[in-house]
C-alpha cells in the first residue's frame, strides 16, 4: 500500500501513523530505533505490505497489467489503490478526507526531526501538494504514475501503466473494494497482537 493507506490504517494513534510513514524509508532491524514509540508503526507498515503483496485480490490486480509492465505492477497497484481509498474514503474511515489529511500532515510535521533526509523531502512534497486529497483525482493519479516512472531507469514502464489503468479501471476498483475491508480487519487483529519488542 502507499502513503494514504498506511496513514489510514494507523489513524487511531499518532505514533502508528508516523511510524507507518517512516516504514517507507527505513530498512533492516528497528529494535534500537528512537523514539521507541514509532517502532510499532514501522512494524505495522511491514506486516501490511506483506499481507497486501500476498492477497488474492492484489495478485489479481497485478495480472491486469500487460506483460511488459508486470514487473512494476506492484508499485502501480499500491498507488492506484490509494486513489480508490481516497475516492471511497467515507466508506472506510472518518473524519472526512480533507480533515484527516490536515491532521495527518500536522502529526508528521511534529515528528519530522526524527526523519531521515529523504523522508523529510517527501513529507514536504506530500504537504505542499496535498497528496492525500489529490489521490482522489484520476488525472492526478496518472501524473503520479508518470512522475514515479522517472525516479529510476527500471521504473520507466510505470509511465505506460496509464494504458492498463484506462482499460482496467473498473476491474481494479472492484479488486480494491473487495480487498480493503480484509486489510482493515487484518490490521485490527494484528494490532491486538503487537509485540512489546521489535526486531
Amino acid at each position: 500500500m502507499n502513503f494514504l493507506a498506511h496513514a489510514a490504517l494507523g489513524r487511531h494513534s499518532e505514533s502508528l501513523l508516523v511510524g507507518g510513514f517512516l516504514g517507507e524509508f527505513l530498512r533492516g532491524r528497528i529494535g534500537r530505533l528512537e523514539p521507541a514509540e514509532l517502532r510499532a508503526g514501522i512494524w505495522l507498515h511491514r506486516r501490511v505490505d506483506s499481507y497486501t503483496d500476498a492477497h488474492a485480490r492484489t495478485l489479481r490486480s497485478r495480472r491486469r497489467f500487460d506483460a511488459p509492465r508486470r514487473r512494476v505492477a506492484g508499485i502501480a497497484v499500491d498507488i492506484i489503490y490509494d486513489h480508490f481509498l481516497a475516492k471511497h474514503w467515507s466508506r472506510f474511515a472518518e473524519p472526512p478526507l480533507g480533515e484527516f489529511a490536515q491532521e495527518a500532515y500536522a502529526m508528521l510535521q511534529r515528528r519530522a526531526s526524527h526523519f531521515p533526509p529523504r523522508a523529510r523531502r517527501v513529507l514536504g512534497l506530500l504537504v505542499d501538494e496535498n497528496w492525500f486529497e489529490a489521490y482522489a483525482d484520476r488525472l492526478s493519479l496518472e501524473r503520479t504514475l508518470v512522475r514515479v516512472s522517472t525516479r529510476a531507469e527500471w521504473l520507466a514502464p510505470l509511465a505506460l501503466t496509464v494504458v492498463d489503468l484506462e482499460r482496467e479501471y473498473d476491474e481494479l476498483e472492484g479488486d480494491f473494494l473487495a480487498f480493503y475491508p480484509d486489510l482493515d480487519a487484518f490490521t485490527v487483529t494484528l494490532l491486538a497482537q503487537c509485540p512489546a519488542t521489535f526486531e
